[in-house]
């Protein structure tokens, strides 16, 4: 059966609706027009199902699709009752994944496991409800990641934007310890990392650091971090471990350590062989040394200090005699400090010229 219009173009069209606010209502629907609709929709819906811009009647179907997909011994860890496996063939749709969010899949398995309890009540489990439930939760995220690693799912990019919305709590990093040094996995070929909010397990970054080695996009906001040398550590760790990491944005307001701040300066020179876009939003440089790791980074074209506080002319002095040859942009903005607003004025003049 055809579609009516070239296949390319009908793709872009979908392409273009994913992008959409209501893109998990309209491309449902479209799934259901025909096969032909449905063989070009279904991996678009599936590329980045999790999207926060969905109905939670929308996330309770798709926890609902991937759950049934879980075998015998992917359900053996959980303690809750899940719907029967699918025994026809079915399309394999964790094959299409190529985004996700962790923690909008967490809320998404949240909203399917209200829509479950309701349905049927918990027998007592002689802990609390929500211990129990969150418990379970856990459990069924990392059964889904194994599943979705099962059906040879490769991300390229992963988000944790971290919500604390429910009264659940989402164990990040024993999810991704499971594919901890592992060579071909479910985040083997990740070569996007966002990460979004107060991160309250010290042990994620190192447990990304051990699983994705070929991230080239890292940006990393978080609120603050405040005499925690461990997880400043962990976070140089993520840093340093990518084989070539090409741009990396940090929104960190407080960094309220020396040492803290040593630990994010060295693992930028460890990937200066490959930076060629470096963000400093809302950063706090108050207990930094002198940028001279940042002005070893021969191959920067764009540089960002947006928002920035605590820099003075001993930090700033080492980017005003640096050579970047291929440096092309420097933005300033809300960070006042002359010698930094100045150095960036020539170098931006000097880019025009040539």
């Amino acid at each position: 059966m055809s579609i009516g219009i070239p296949t390319a173009a009908f793709r872009e069209i979908i392409e273009y609706i994913h992008r959409d606010p209501q893109w998990d209502t309209i491309l449902r629907a479209c799934m259901l027009v025909n096969k032909a609709w449905a063989k070009i929709v279904i991996p678009v819906y599936w590329k980045a199902p999790f999207k926060r811009s969905t109905t939670v009647n929308g996330e309770i179907m798709k926890s609902s699709t991937l759950i049934r997909l879980l075998n015998e011994e992917e359900r053996s860890e959980i303690r809750f009752q899940l719907p029967p496996m699918w025994l026809s063939t079915v399309l394999p749709y964790p094959y299409f994944i190529k985004e996700l969010d962790l923690y909008a899949m967490f809320e998404s398995v949240g909203a399917w496991v209200d829509s479950a309890t309701k349905a049927a009540p918990v027998a007592d489990s002689g802990v609390s409800m929500d211990l129990f439930l969150s418990n379970q939760m856990n459990q069924i995220i990392q059964a889904l990641l194994k599943m979705f690693d099962r059906y040879s799912a490769r991300l390229n990019v992963l988000g944790l934007i971290m919500k604390y919305s429910r009264q659940y709590y989402f164990r990040a990093a024993d999810a991704i310890a499971l594919f901890c040094d592992k060579d071909e996995t479910l985040f083997s070929d990740t070569n996007k990392i966002i990460i979004d909010g107060e991160c309250r397990d010290n042990e994620l970054y190192k447990a990304l650091a051990k699983t994705c080695r070929r991230v080239e996009h890292l940006a990393i906001t978080v609120d603050s971090i405040t005499g925690d040398l461990t997880k400043c550590h962990n976070l140089s760790l993520l840093i340093s471990a990518q084989q070539s990491l090409v741009s990396l944005s940090l929104c960190i307001t407080m960094i309220s350590t020396s040492m803290g701040l040593n630990f994010i300066h060295q693992a930028i020179l460890d990937q200066s062989k490959t930076l060629s876009y470096v963000q400093f939003d809302g950063f706090d440089f108050s207990h930094s040394e002198p940028l001279h790791k940042l002005a070893l980074c021969k191959c920067l074209k764009k540089l960002e200090f947006i928002n920035c506080q605590g820099l003075n002319s001993i930090m700033i002095f080492p980017l005003t005699v640096a050579d970047f040859p291929v440096l092309k942009e420097v933005v300033v903005k809300n960070s006042e400090h002359g010698m930094l607003q100045g150095w960036a004025r020539g170098m931006n003049a000097r880019s025009r010229k040539l």
